[in-house]
């Protein structure tokens, strides 16, 4: 349903995260990522990438070899060469150049276009606005705060009536227990 954490930029041009580094694999530098993509195969494919949180952290590294598993890719960097030096990118997102991005399949939105949307019930109740997303494994959590109340909503067909990104404004079907009052 959602497809990316988010973008910085680098030097004026727009970075897109297609996957997450969760750990590390072995002793000769491999990392394991979390695909962030409706396609766990581009990252196959990556050449030129960005490791970073944000735009001021983010540093160039040149892709040696990936290999796919059932539940992430193993991936080794150019200059990253050992255990320690892999730990040092744990937790950093693999930004890739916005001309190299793949739009998101229908009914799917990159994270960073729902971020700071609102949301309001059928009924036009304003419930907040976007604050985060949760990708948990079942499906993604839409994080709506309405000043200190945070609401958890399923990011699923059932809930989301319309998702209108021009407008900033996503629509959700309300049911019993979904927002506490």
């Amino acid at each position: 349903m959602i497809d990316s954490p988010g973008r910085a930029s680098e030097a004026g041009v727009s970075l897109y995260a297609v996957g997450k580094i969760i750990g590390c694999f072995g002793v000769h530098g491999d990392v394991k990522v979390r695909p962030m993509t409706h396609s766990p195969r581009r990252l196959t494919s990556l050449r030129d990438v960005a490791i970073g949180n944000s735009d001021q952290d983010t540093k160039a590294l040149v892709v040696a070899h990936v290999v796919l598993k059932a539940r992430f890719a193993l991936m080794r960097f150019q200059g990253i060469s050992d255990r320690d030096a892999a730990e040092l990118l744990v937790g950093k997102y693999v930004f890739v150049r916005d001309s190299e991005i793949e739009k998101p399949q229908p009914g799917s939105y990159f994270i960073h276009d729902l971020i700071g949307c609102e949301v309001r019930s059928t009924e036009g109740r304003f419930l907040g606005r976007v604050e985060s997303i949760s990708k948990l494994p079942a499906h993604d959590v839409l994080e709506v705060r309405d000043g200190s109340r945070l609401s958890m909503i399923p990011a699923v067909k059932e809930f989301l009536i319309e998702v209108n990104l021009r407008d900033r404004k996503i629509v959700i079907g309300l049911i019993d227990g979904l927002i506490e009052e």
